[in-house]
């Protein structure tokens, strides 16, 4: 059986969700990768509200500074996140940011508060998909850049070189580890800002959620004309060319932000953010637009026909200052998942469930066909629950996780009461029927500081993989990981662990991080191929411990975060080998989101992310360059591996 999953992805605050495909499954995989959760110092807003990208924004810093901030907190100098609703400690400007406070963990600084921001120039004159690598060395009528090599030739760095992350003349990506690693295929630069989710459609397509500021300009090759501020932009692209087959879009002077797009048996279901109106059907008229007439953000969730990109149906989700941050599908199921954080209970959900205070978690399951909400559920207590994170499998299990503070029951018995510490925040995963929401299997981890999934996958050998980070040595069931020293500052390491699905025990838990004050990493998001192998992709600043022998990843400039993509064996947790992505040139890059596709193109990962000035990927593809980009703003990548 074949199972497919959702990490969370990085909307301005951090890791939102980010969907992934995986293989069949039986047990569940705690993968940590996220990022960090401060505020971010050195992260300037731009003056106008408007250009607040609250889903395509590069993840924010997680400091070296405070311990305090708000999830994502908006431009403290802190470090470790506290819980989704505080306020940033030492905050210099936790005022401006638009986008709620309780978004998931912040993550490195590139210097860019702004990820898809009007004055940075286009990629391509045209606006277009700049290819960094493909098959024939012509170049397309599209206006795509030539191709550079065979679209599966090896990397002449197959993980087998003893680089440790060394930087190589080029400043591209260095490797460290033993095995088989997955060698670059294609890089594309698209105009936007992030690509904070990718996911494999059925007919071997990938699907791309994003927002975008440019007036007029060109995606993968289709003309798009913003209607103000920013739009929300959709867009299936054939995985040979970077071309785009179709690419929908929709707003007004307002901000719409697409934050997540998740494909099941029929329809394409996307989440996001909107102030305004949100028409997905003005030619027409028969869909009737959503309207959100406050200045705060709040969320809808919109169904689009999967062939040619039109609309089909909306519903607007105000959370009432919460946010839905994670959506899980699978291409066997006509339903999908979606949950996050609320204070009040939507009329669109009518979720079952009393609220307790603070924030709350919130699940639900709904028809791709027509939105029609299958179940919805509210779980909370005192202080702030959020689920942050789910899968969903070919059976019908539904999968969530989260953190909390305070009381937490899912309906099997009150969860062990968590710290109420200002900087304390601890983990949950809970395993539902998809069929009603009922709760099969329940169970927490940590005892202090702070413990957060942000992305789960199934494997096939019955695992889940849930991205996540640490800001204190943790243990999961008996399964220790951390144990080094955490800088008082806001350090903050990732962790992987394996869980059964049954019972939600670990089998194997470790950690990732750098050995000095400065190291900070975090996971994005995770994939699982059909071998079982796992691959975390994330952001690290200084150097990156990933083993074996603490073999380390280094940083082409240790002040500026830069991706990295580690593959384990999900049987054993061995590092088969870890890649990173950088240049000495750039401001900093990010990975996003990982998607493993498990039809066409069998066990191909597409890596989307975000890159200042340029990112080289290596051979057979070409640095992809932004042209003459300012500090203020990002380009999106699409990486095919």
């Amino acid at each position: 059986m074949i199972r497919y999953a959702q990490g969370v992805l990085t909307v301005r605050g951090r890791k939102l969700s980010t969907l992934v495909l995986t293989g069949a499954v039986a047990a569940l995989v705690l993968a940590g990768c996220s990022g960090g959760s401060s505020g971010n110092p050195g992260n300037p807003k731009d003056a106008s509200p408007s250009k607040q990208d609250t889903a395509l924004q590069p993840p924010p810093d997680l400091g070296t500074g405070g311990t305090g901030g708000g999830m994502g907190g908006a431009g403290g100098a802190g470090g470790m996140d506290a819980s989704p609703d505080r306020a940033p400690i030492g905050g210099a400007d936790s005022g401006v940011d638009a986008v709620p406070a309780d978004r998931p963990p912040a993550n490195l600084d590139v210097s860019a508060s702004e990820a898809g921001a009007a004055d940075g120039p286009l990629p391509n004159p045209d606006g277009s998909a700049v290819e960094a690598g493909g098959a024939d060395g012509s170049s397309p009528k599209d206006g795509l850049a030539s191709d550079a090599g065979a679209p599966d030739a090896p990397s002449p760095n197959d993980g087998l070189a003893p680089e440790a992350g060394g930087t190589p003349p080029d400043g591209g990506g260095g490797e460290a580890g033993s095995g088989t690693c997955p060698s670059p295929v294609h890089a594309w630069a698209y105009p936007v800002g992030n690509f904070a989710a990718v996911a494999w459609d059925r007919d071997g397509s990938l699907v791309t959620p994003s927002s975008f500021y440019f007036t007029t300009t060109s995606f993968g090759g289709l003309p798009v004309t913003n209607a103000g501020s920013a739009d929300m932009l959709v867009a299936k692209l054939d995985p040979a060319t970077g071309n785009a087959t179709w690419v929908f879009t929709a707003g007004d002077a307002n901000d719409q932000f697409a934050n997540q797009a998740q494909v099941t048996s029929g329809n394409l279901a996307v989440i996001g953010t909107f102030t305004g109106t949100l028409d997905i059907d003005p030619v027409n008229g028969v869909i009737p637009p959503i309207i959100n007439p406050g200045t705060t953000p709040v969320d809808f969730i919109v169904g689009l026909n999967d062939a040619d990109g039109t609309g089909v149906w909306s519903k607007k989700v105000d959370l009432g200052g919460g946010q839905l941050f994670a959506m899980a599908g699978n291409p066997s199921k006509d339903y999908f998942l979606v949950c996050g954080a609320a204070t009040k209970n939507p009329a669109t959900l009518a979720a079952s469930g009393t609220l307790g205070g603070g924030k709350d978690v919130i699940v639900a399951a709904i028809k791709a066909s027509d939105g029609t909400v299958v179940w919805a559920k509210l779980f909370g207590g005192a202080m702030d629950q959020v689920c942050y994170t789910a899968a969903l499998d070919d059976s019908g299990n539904a999968y969530f996780a989260g953190t909390y503070a305070g009381t937490l029951d899912f309906g099997l018995g009150a969860l062990t009461p968590a710290p109420t510490g200002a900087n304390d925040q601890i983990a949950w995963v809970a395993k539902l029927s998809g069929a009603d929401g009922t709760t099969v299997a329940t169970k927490t981890f940590g005892t202090s500081g702070v413990v957060q999934p942000v992305a789960m996958a199934l494997d096939p050998q019955g695992g889940v993989i849930v991205a996540g980070n640490f800001g204190n040595t943790a243990s999961l069931g008996g399964q220790a990981f951390g144990g080094q020293t955490l800088a008082a500052g806001g350090k903050e390491d990732a962790f992987v662990a394996k869980l059964n699905s049954s019972t939600l025990d670990p089998l194997w838990a470790r950690g990732m991080g750098g050995s000095s004050s400065t190291a900070v990493a975090g996971c994005q998001a995770a994939a699982v191929d059909s071998a079982g192998n796992i691959t975390v992709v994330g952001n690290f600043k200084t150097s990156l411990n990933v083993g074996p022998g603490d073999a380390s990843l280094q940083a082409a400039t240790p002040a500026v975060q830069e991706t990295f993509v580690v593959t384990l064996d999900g049987t054993t947790d061995g590092t088969l080998c870890a890649h990173r992505y950088g240049d000495p040139s750039s401001a900093g890059n990010g990975a996003s989101a990982i998607a493993i596709s498990r039809g066409a193109n069998k066990d191909r990962a597409a890596i989307g992310g975000y890159f200042t000035k340029v990112i080289d990927f290596g051979p057979p593809t070409t640095a992809l360059s932004a042209g003459v980009n300012t500090a203020r703003a990002t380009t999106a990548y699409l990486l095919e591996m």
